[in-house]
């Protein structure tokens, strides 16, 4: 809880600064005396806004609290004053610890009970030193900054039954702790003050931004019947300000981001204030500038911190490579010498699936079990190996209309139309050119295909027994192929995992080839280019996971990403020479460009969890089959979440 403390305080300053802009201006530290037989600890460092701090002593229980504010305002000469001068009454003081010591009753006068506190001071003003103040006049003599702390009774009547200590600081020195009155050292009395004369400590001629003073100790002398009484203390002093600096950027977090990213500008000379600071980028070709809204300032520490955030439209801030410029009250930095590069975003959505289960219907009212591979029909038609459900289910892309193509949810084998089929565990699903479906059925060890026309499922290859053999139709065999992808001329290519072999399979004739085999790395997934270029996921355990690129006709290979994978379940291959590939260990979905073999993060944050988001907020739970639709669209099969998620680049 953070009390309202009421009243005025006696920080003076010049008129050159307009009062309503200071909001934060001293900390003032209590803490214990500890010379003598008794020492209370208090309630804690809680920080309080106002113009003093108010606390309430409790003698009998011996501790300190921060006290609510009275009914009524107290106020401290709050009235005209010369017009060189305004009075200011707001400040922060920060009570570190309430401590304070409670000495034996009679020990120094009859019949009270001396109490004592050490004040500290800190000037948190970022560009401005505390000096003596002209008004209220300093004491005669005196040229440093004074506090002020007096106390009340009950019932509000200042040194009846509560005043300021004859040895005030414990040293008996009458230059520290002598009684001064604001506007009239005549009026003071020894320990009788009348009226507004207070005792009051020096704090040293100049406090500099960020300093923190000595600690000085004050004392009361209290009636010992008293149980509680009310301490204030206030500051007297006068504000120089410094010359503002020029701001200057030291650094930028992080260096490269997407819309809606948030920029940390590191550097010096920002304002407090978050509308006196201006952040800009400007491109490296020099021209124009885009302003960013500045979302927090730090101006505290000794680097300050500016937070920045990408404006979320592609228009606002396009790619490219971008210095930052800051601009305080008309003083502009130099140009970082730290680029910033805005990156392509890309946002993940989810098109269908809410859970685990099963059912047809619309976008998240339709259920999924584990979905695996993917594969876009040439209408845009989404088609699903629904793994779990033992099912192939089609996705309308433009309605998000979930329904159901082939499997009746038993895991079993049987060729048939629709719902009369079964399979196992199907693992992928690809679409030929003549809008032809086929899947790899898994734990049939079979490559099925259903009829575009009238959705009968048949056996392609395989005859249901893992094992190893090339051969026509059924007497090939396979070992839980995982991986499928069909050329433009028909050509199947399968990921024959547990043979660590790469098969395909000729439209034609049925005939199953081999067309590689990697002793100890298992290939999981398959994609084609349209040039007839089959990319191929593998794995093993001494150097995590990689892409292969191979030439059909030549049998030329190149590894690409190797080691740079962690389980490469789903790959795609677009027109332009760019890999998808889903990191199912990793969470993520990373690109790869052929060209240039820069491997990026398109989405995921490494964590498996579900979050919708842009790029590297979203999250996944271990992602498998990936697709590549219209306008560079891509769909992923988010297996853990049983969802099928859609990323779309910024602009559709």
């Amino acid at each position: 809880m953070r009390p309202t403390i009421v009243g005025k305080g006696l920080l003076t300053r010049r008129l050159s600064l307009s009062v309503p802009s200071l909001a934060i201006v001293l900390s003032i530290l209590i803490v214990a005396s500890c010379d003598s037989d008794r020492e209370v600890v208090g309630p804690g460092s809680t920080p309080i806004v106002g113009s003093a701090i108010r606390l309430l002593v409790d003698v009998r229980a011996g501790r300190v609290t921060v006290a609510p504010p009275p009914a009524s305002t107290v106020a401290i000469k709050d009235e005209s004053i010369a017009p060189s001068f305004a009075l200011i009454g707001q400040h922060e003081i920060g009570v570190a610890t309430s401590n304070f010591f409670r000495s034996a009753v009679g020990q120094f006068t009859p019949h009270r009970v001396r109490v004592r506190f050490d004040i500290a001071l800190t000037n948190k003003l970022l560009n401005a030193d505390l000096v003596p103040s002209t008004f209220p006049p300093p004491p005669s003599g005196v040229s440093e900054v004074i506090a002020f702390p007096f106390a009340t009774d009950p019932s509000g009547l200042f040194g009846l039954r509560v005043r300021a200590s004859s040895d005030w600081d414990g040293t008996g020195a009458a230059e520290s702790g002598s009684p001064h009155n604001f506007f009239n050292d005549a009026n003071c009395n020894g320990l009788t003050p009348p009226g507004d004369c207070f005792r009051w400590e020096a704090f040293g001629a100049t406090i500099e931004p960020g300093a923190t003073t000595a600690a000085r100790t004050v004392g009361f002398d209290v009636d010992f019947r008293m149980d509680q009484f009310t301490v204030y203390v206030v500051v007297a002093a006068d504000i120089n300000e410094r010359p503002l600096p020029t701001p200057a950027i030291e650094a930028l977090r992080p260096t490269s981001g997407f819309l809606g990213t948030t920029v940390i500008i590191e550097g010096t000379g920002f304002a407090a204030a978050l509308a006196d600071n201006i952040v800009e980028f400007v491109p490296m070709s020099g021209a124009g500038s885009i302003q960013l809204p500045v979302t927090r300032v730090t101006p505290q520490s000794e680097t300050a911190l500016l937070t920045a955030s990408l404006p979320s439209s592609p228009t606002v801030l396009p790619v490219g490579v971008y210095r930052a410029r800051v601009i305080v009250s008309g003083r502009a930095s130099a140009l970082s010498g730290t680029t910033f590069e805005r990156l392509l975003t890309w946002l993940v959505t989810t098109l269908a699936g809410s859970g685990p289960g099963f059912a047809d219907g619309v976008g998240t009212t339709a259920q999924f079990l584990e979905p695996a591979g993917l594969a876009m029909a040439a209408d845009g038609t989404l088609l699903v190996a629904d793994r779990l459900n033992h099912r192939i289910r089609r996705i309308d892309h433009v309605t998000a209309a979930v329904t159901t193509v082939a499997g009746d949810g038993t895991a079993g084998f049987a060729d048939g139309v629709g719902s009369v089929a079964r399979f196992n565990f199907p693992s992928g699903v690809a679409v030929a050119a003549d809008g032809s479906v086929y899947v790899v059925d898994t734990q049939n060890h079979r490559i099925r295909r259903i009829n575009p026309a009238t959705g009968v499922v048949t056996t392609v290859a395989g005859d249901g027994t893992a094992g190893f053999a090339d051969g026509i139709g059924s007497a090939a065999r396979f070992n839980f192929p995982t991986g499928l992808a069909a050329a433009e001329d028909g050509t199947l290519y399968v990921a024959d995992p547990s043979n660590e072999r790469l098969r395909r399979i000729d439209p034609g004739t049925g005939a199953v080839t081999t067309i590689r085999q990697f002793v100890g790395s298992s290939p999981l997934a398959v994609a084609v280019a349209p040039n007839g270029t089959v990319y191929l996921a593998l794995v093993n355990e001494a150097q995590g996971g990689w892409i292969l690129q191979l030439d059909p006709t030549t049998g030329v290979t190149s590894d690409l990403a190797v080691g740079s994978l962690g389980f490469p379940a789903g790959v795609t291959v677009t027109p332009d020479d760019r890999l998808f590939v889903t990191d199912q260990v990793d969470h993520r979905i990373r690109q790869f460009d052929i060209a240039t073999g820069a491997l990026t993060i398109l989405a995921g944050t490494g964590m498996a969890g579900f979050a919708d988001g842009v790029g590297p907020t979203a999250q996944f739970a271990g992602p498998f089959g990936v697709t590549v639709g219209a306008n560079g669209t891509l769909f992923v099969a988010d297996r853990g979440n049983n969802r099928i998620r859609r990323i779309q680049v910024e602009g559709f």
